[in-house]
């Protein structure tokens, strides 16, 4: 009785935001850690030796268990930016030539795209494409946006392609550097925009914290050896919806960089480019301008 008494005063008490981090992937990854320990070791043994404890004890014991459970859960919440770094493909200099392998064979499967891109392009100008060839030339045009178009700036990983491919084609198309000017365009944008941004961004940084977790998972198959398969299992269905949710969060930047780069120059009073050349060259200027605070030769504002 006293036991319920404490859980209802624990569960009242807690915030949302610490029933967050409880109810959580870390719930789940120190749950079944409990479960294949006392399978190890035996349930019985396991029942017995919590009810030789003291009231006390087992009050300290759920208490720590909670703050376990919180504590590691904040800690990859706290680094899932560096994580997701890792899963774009920047990693440490001493796998520098792993990165340059898989960039490699990345890009060359991308030249195999764009020859079959080309084929069906020709082959649909002169006469009527097969089913299959149609559902191909879809998949095609879905896997060339997402990946850079210069075989140059090509990274390791799915993920990070498919976000240097909106960096690239922000700059291509508006001669603007995505990573200068992007904090000084978030500040002038209406707060729906920010509010889709914002969710795209979560659900990609909820499933990396996910794919940490799954990979952390793996440690239990020495208490469990199917653990191995369900961490695999696990791991992969984070990370392809990893890449679901950067495609969401990519085609949301690059359409808000289309719709609202204008509203850059009129917010900094700057002349608006005039046609899509000048744009290049004016997007060039404006992107050192904001990021070093330096130019090739003045910015001359307009008045408000």
């Amino acid at each position: 009785m006293m036991i319920t008494h404490f859980f209802e005063g624990v569960v009242e008490g807690l915030s949302e935001r610490t029933l967050k981090y409880l109810f959580n992937p870390a719930f789940i990854f120190w749950s079944a850690g409990i479960i294949f320990f006392t399978y190890r070791f035996g349930f019985t043994n396991a029942w017995s030796w919590w009810q030789n404890l003291k009231l006390t004890e087992q009050v300290m014991l759920i208490f720590f268990a909670v703050m376990l459970i919180s504590l590691s859960s904040a800690i990859i919440h706290h680094f899932r930016f560096h994580i997701l770094r890792l899963i774009e493909g920047y990693w440490p200099r001493p796998f520098e030539y792993f990165s340059r392998t898989l960039s490699d064979r990345k890009a060359r499967k991308w030249s195999r795209w764009i020859e079959d891109w080309n084929r069906l392009i020709q082959k649909r100008e002169k006469e009527k494409l097969t089913p299959d060839e149609t559902r191909r030339l879809a998949q095609l045009e879905i896997l060339l946006h997402h990946h850079p178009v210069r075989s140059e700036d090509f990274l390791p990983t799915t993920v990070g392609n498919t976000l240097r491919a909106m960096e690239t084609s922000v700059y291509h198309r508006f001669g603007l550097v995505a990573v200068a000017v992007w904090p000084t365009l978030w500040l002038i944008l209406p707060d729906t925009v920010k509010k889709e941004i914002s969710a795209a961004r979560n659900q990609m940084n909820t499933w990396v914290e996910n794919l940490v977790w799954g990979i952390l998972f793996l440690i239990w198959s020495a208490f469990w050896p199917w653990a191995c398969i369900f961490a695999i299992l696990w791991i992969t269905l984070a990370y392809r919806l990893i890449i679901f949710a950067t495609r969401t969060f990519a085609d949301l930047l690059l359409a808000t960089f289309a719709l609202y780069r204008f509203n850059l120059y009129d917010a900094l009073g700057l002349k608006k480019p005039s046609n899509s050349l000048t744009e290049r060259i004016q997007g060039e200027e404006l992107s050192e301008y904001l990021w070093r605070g330096t130019t090739k030769k003045p910015l001359n504002f307009i008045d408000q």
